[in-house]
Order: C-alpha cells, then sequence, then structure tokens
C-alpha cells in the first residue's frame, strides 16, 4: 500500500515510522528545515523515558 503522509512533524513521523515498520510503501511530504533533517538523517524516534 502506498501512503503519502503530509506533514513531518512529531506526529506525521510516528505514523510514518509505524507504518513503514508494517511494510508500506510511506512517502513523507516536508519542507524547509525539516526536509534537510529527513534528508540527512531519516526518521529518528527516540522514547523520552528509556532514551532509546
Amino acid at each position: 500500500m502506498k501512503i503519502l503522509i503530509y506533514g513531518a512533524g512529531v506526529i506525521g513521523s510516528v505514523y510514518a515510522a509505524r507504518l513503514y515498520q508494517t511494510g508500506c510503501d510511506i512517502t513523507l511530504l516536508a519542507r524547509d528545515k525539516h526536509y534537510e533533517r529527513l534528508k540527512q538523517n531519516g526518521i529518528v524516534i527516540k522514547n523520552v523515558l528509556t532514551g532509546k
């Protein structure tokens, strides 16, 4: 399944990462600083409680 997520903020990034883990083909729409950060690092999800 192909999915476009419009917005690379916190919620959009979490949804994108989780859907990608289930095998979906994800396109994440981003701009400006978010775009540059995603281009360099990809999506990085960090648990605030554990630091992982």
